[in-house]
């Protein structure tokens, strides 16, 4: 081996690295310390307390971390009453979340970064039902009236939309009121029977609450006819005792709130009818009474199953009267009808 060729290797520590030769080994780099540090967030919520219905809206706040951009930390929202969460976008300021139910409810937002680290923030709100309703009466003829009573009404209730179930609603006042309906048919003419639910909305500066049912009435069935009766005064032949015709009516079931009712009178050779103007209309033949007469009778009030309707110009001649009812069930009487020959005045 040539000598000149070969000689020893040269090693010399240098700062913690060795340098064989001319080859230098660099230092370690030091390791990055672990992220622990959980994210920071915020929110804010336009109310802590709610009805029914109404929506709760979450406004985000900042949201800062040591390591993370914002972009890179998640956050979920649990709105607390069971409802799927709600994955909020960083770049979305406000969410929404209508509640179904009422109780005691605690938001949670859950702030995750990058690292896994994860924060909760809350905050409680309440959900409850306005208002309370208090009904006359649960079961109904056709047009028998009932009273809806609203008490409890919460301040700054601004109004309440009232569905009395039969397709027609009142919307009124926020405040305690007492109102009275009755049932007979719904807007498209139908008559009303069987169960009906009343539902209330009450709206305040939150919003509307849902349709809160308040009531439940029955309309019972009404097959039973009113009995139209007209009173013969016992000086039948004297005008003065036909000044005022009266008479009754009576039903089983729904009322009826009026009786129509025909006056005809024949004097001579001359025939004349008491028309809903309630003047004397004379007419000539079928024809006549048909034009002038048969649809134009004089629609009476019943109070207390009685009636009465003033019959002015009568002279003297055959008298005709014939009375008619239908109760709010829409069943019909049978005619009522009397005849008087009047000779003295």
């Amino acid at each position: 081996m040539n000598s000149r060729l070969s000689r020893p290797l040269l090693t010399i520590a240098v700062s913690g690295a060795l340098v064989a030769g001319s080859g230098l080994v660099a230092s370690p780099a030091l390791a990055e310390p672990a992220d622990t540090v959980a994210p920071v967030g915020s929110f804010k919520l336009n109310s802590a307390a709610f009805w029914i219905g109404q929506s709760v809206s979450l406004t985000q706040g900042t949201v800062t971390d040591e390591t993370s951009a914002p972009d890179q930390i998640t956050r979920v929202a649990d709105w607390g009453d069971g409802t799927p969460t709600t994955t909020l976008a960083p770049g979305t300021v406000k969410y929404a979340h209508k509640y179904a139910k009422t109780g005691k409810f605690t938001v949670k937002v859950t702030y995750t970064d990058a690292a896994g680290n994860a924060s909760d923030v809350t905050s409680a709100v309440t959900v409850t039902t306005p208002g309370r309703v208090k009904l006359s009466k649960t079961s109904v003829w056709n047009g028998e009236r009932l009273s809806v009573t609203f008490s409890g009404v919460p301040a700054g209730t601004k109004k309440i939309v009232f569905d009395w179930g039969d397709s027609f609603v009142d919307t009124l006042p926020g405040k305690n009121q007492s109102i009275r309906g009755l049932y007979y048919k719904n807007k498209k003419g139908r008559l009303i029977r069987g169960a009906v639910t009343m539902r209330a909305t009450y709206t305040n500066s939150l919003g509307a609450s849902s349709a809160i049912v308040v009531g439940k009435v029955t309309v019972k069935k009404d097959t039973a006819k009113p009995v139209v009766k007209i009173t013969k005064p016992g000086s039948a032949n004297r005008l003065k005792s036909w000044k005022t015709i009266k008479g009754t009516v009576a039903d089983k079931g729904a009322i009826a709130p009026y009786v129509y009712v025909w006056a005809t009178r024949i004097t001579g050779n001359k025939s004349y009818c008491f028309t809903a103007k309630k003047t004397w209309k004379r007419y000539y033949g079928t024809a006549g009474y048909n034009k002038y007469c048969s649809r134009s009778s004089v629609e009476v009030t019943i109070t207390k199953g009685k009636w009465s309707m003033k019959l002015p110009g009568l002279k003297k001649g055959t008298l005709y009267v014939d009375a008619r009812s239908w109760d709010w069930a829409d069943n019909a009487s049978k005619w009522a009808s009397v005849k008087a020959k009047i000779t003295r005045s």
